[in-house]
């Protein structure tokens, strides 16, 4: 009989896990909810399989007879909350986090209600990023030991004093370079929360090819002047520095800052590039010197929240100023990229203005539905909180054949009506004033570009000029002509000012006396 009883038993518990509709009497058990699984953290470059591992493996559903179940999860994708066919990449940090979906299978003698619910799970899974300590605090930073910094180059970090307190910045030289020739040096600035050594990241490469060197400091936006002043001043000590061909680009607050330097610097900053952020700076301020700046924004920024910023018409504001200012071509010439095969989701529109004064221009990328980030670089966050990073240029790629032509202005000799001891200028008069370039020792004016010199405040351009030796020293001069009346001299001036562009020694500048007469 004990036997018996134990079969019995067996039987029954047997029946109660192969129908547990029936169980206690109750009828169907229909699932009713499933328990939310809590968010991960993980760090940047974390694996997709490794962020798989850190995901529970299970969770309970609740059920009708109010007895949870616990079920196994298949975690099936992990991916943008907005753009799912963005997937989880290492490199791509989410500050929200992104979404990763699971699915389960109901457990034996469960059903679904009408309507059924779905038999997934979400969480999210938030990753972390090295590049943005000021926003992930307490992740460590990168290293100059970190994999990417692969140049055959030398990689340097160097400290600064500055406010008090020791400022951290990071090089790189280029194989090319040998102390024999100056070399062009380029400072770029990082945007708020992220770092000098996420950027030197970006710049390596281009370094290299080029032969520059890039440096990139870890900066606030309160010391930035008196830092950057100090950092090229240290770099022209330890390095033989070009310090006519110095230029300056940020991304972001790193756009802004570099506009700020074109304000403070322009004794020391040769041309600069702004990437999504710094236009609004430069609008209807007037610049201490024209110099060539290049601006690149897209029409659909974000920065973490889902607000859609369009950089576009700021940046094209402030380059029909520039423009102005710089005496350039009213007409830009537009290039497009619009390549789907490249890039599906963004285009590109390249505006730009030349022939301005010293031979400055004004260029204007605008990146149709691209986010806020450097063209062509990491989409190093989920488009959700960033946009579309655009893959059909890269940003210094475009932006460095502009910035290295241009050279900070050197002062060379002019002479105003050569052979008059006073320089008089009849306001009144319908001819022309003729103005020689000189030749010495350092300047040869017979390689001055004619299409680009500009004379008096009215930056009338010549309409005639001719190679002689005004000043009898055996070596041509560069004369040129300009009528009065575009001159834009004024009855109360005492001297006038050229300026131009040579083939051999760039930008130049000169100045003369002269004196009004009736």
């Amino acid at each position: 009989m004990k036997r018996i009883g134990i079969l019995f038993i067996a039987l029954v518990l047997a029946l109660a896990l192969v129908v547990p509709s029936v169980a206690y009497g109750n009828g169907p058990v229909y699932i009713t909810g499933v328990t939310p699984v809590p968010p991960i953290t993980v760090d940047w470059l974390v694996p997709y399989e490794d962020v798989i591992a850190a995901l529970p493996s299970t969770t309970t559903i609740t059920c009708s007879d109010d007895i949870d179940r616990t079920v196994d999860l298949t975690w099936v994708s992990i991916a943008d909350s907005e753009h799912p066919e963005f997937t989880y990449n290492p490199m791509s940090s989410s500050y929200l986090g992104y979404v990763a979906t699971a699915t389960f299978e109901l457990p034996p003698g469960v059903s679904q209600p009408e309507p059924p619910i779905p038999l997934e799970v979400t969480t999210r899974v938030r990753q972390m990023t090295s590049l943005l300590p000021g926003i992930y605090p307490g992740v460590t930073l990168l290293t100059l030991a970190f994999p990417g910094f692969n140049e055959p180059g030398t990689y340097v970090q160097a400290t600064m004093e500055i406010a008090g307190a020791d400022r951290t910045y990071y090089y790189y030289v280029p194989t090319a370079y040998d102390g024999s020739e100056p070399v062009p040096l380029l400072v770029v600035l990082h945007g708020g929360g992220s770092c000098g050594m996420a950027e030197l990241l970006r710049a390596d490469g281009k370094a290299e090819e080029c032969g520059f060197i890039v440096v990139c400091p870890d900066y606030s936006t309160d010391i930035l002047i008196p830092y950057v002043s100090g950092i090229i001043d240290a770099m022209a000590a330890t390095y033989n520095i070009d310090a006519r061909r110095v230029y300056a680009a940020g991304i972001s607050m790193g756009g802004s800052s570099t506009a700020a330097l074109v304000l403070a610097l322009s004794d020391k900053i040769a041309a600069a590039g702004l990437v999504s952020g710094g236009s609004s700076v430069l609008l209807d301020v007037p610049l201490p010197r024209p110099m060539t700046v290049v601006m690149t924004g897209g029409s659909k920024e974000r920065v973490i929240l889902p607000i859609d910023r369009n950089q576009v018409p700021g940046m094209l504001a402030t380059a029909e100023w520039l423009v102005e200012q710089y005496d350039c071509d009213p007409d830009p010439v537009l290039t497009e990229w619009d390549d789907p095969a490249v890039d599906p989701r963004t285009s590109i529109t390249r505006y730009a203005w030349s022939g301005g004064i010293y031979g400055t221009e004004v260029v204007v990328y605008a990146i149709w539905n691209g986010g806020h980030c450097w063209p062509g670089g990491l989409q190093y966050a989920v488009p959700s909180e960033i946009g579309w990073v655009s893959q059909h240029i890269d940003a210094l790629d475009q932006m460095w054949p502009f910035l290295e032509k241009q050279r900070m202005p050197i002062q060379v000799d002019i002479d105003i009506k050569a052979g008059s001891d006073t320089n008089p200028i009849n306001l009144r008069s319908k001819g022309v004033v003729p103005v020689a370039i000189l030749t010495t020792e350092d300047f040869d004016a017979t390689e001055v570009d004619t299409g680009t010199v500009r004379f008096g405040p009215g930056l009338a351009r010549p309409v005639g000029y001719s190679v002689e030796d005004v000043d009898y020293d055996g070596d041509l001069d560069m004369v040129l002509r300009f009528r009065t009346q575009e001159t834009g001299i004024q009855a109360d001036d005492t001297s006038a000012t050229l300026t131009g562009v040579s083939f051999i020694d760039g930008a130049f500048f000169g100045s003369d006396a002269i004196v009004i007469v009736p």
